[in-house]
């Protein structure tokens, strides 16, 4: 498996976040040849497309910015403390998002805090005016590592962050085109 092979190995995993397991016999390698492709290609895709990530400025200019967290589920790790989020029900990691007005997302924060993390209050006085972010969350989240729908996250957790720089360097590069 060359090079565009195993970056579009990679970009699976975190897509459809099927097993490495299952995508290695899709492409005919072994489990830890998934695994070893994933741990090198996963920041290096990161870094290659950090330069497509828009400042939020650039995407809201100087109009108003909503935030609001999102728990993206993963394994529960019992030697992880706080990952379990009573809300959501299942153990993940909390995200922020922000977003124009428009739904329109500007903004993923980069470092992933533990589920059981709450939001400051995730402008609980704005009331309805967060549906513009509620309706930019599902958009990101079709990357499906990052999804309730897509199953959990299975790699171990230290590799999180990683993941996540490759996920949105990815969305806003194709947001490009």
């Amino acid at each position: 498996m060359g090079l565009f092979g195993s970056v579009a190995l990679a970009v699976c995993l975190m897509r459809k976040n099927v097993t490495q397991a299952f995508a290695g016999a899709i492409v005919d390698v072994s489990q830890a040849t998934v695994s070893r492709r994933w741990d090198l290609l996963r920041p290096l895709i990161a870094q290659v497309l950090a330069e497509f990530v828009p400042h939020p400025s650039e995407v809201v200019g100087a109009g108003t910015v909503l935030v609001d967290g999102t728990i993206c589920p993963t394994w529960d790790c019992p030697d992880i403390p706080d990952l379990y989020s009573a809300k959501a029900g299942y153990a993940g990691m909390n995200i922020q998002i922000a977003a124009t007005l428009s739904g329109r997302l500007a903004a993923v924060g980069p470092i992933p805090v533990h589920g059981a993390r709450h939001d400051a209050h995730a402008f609980a006085a704005c009331g309805k005016i967060r549906a513009a972010v509620e309706h930019a969350i599902p958009h990101l989240k079709t990357w499906r590592m990052l999804s309730e729908e897509g199953g959990r996250y299975r790699a171990p957790i230290q590799k999180y962050q990683s993941m996540l720089k490759a996920v949105i360097g990815l969305y806003f590069f194709a947001a490009c085109e």
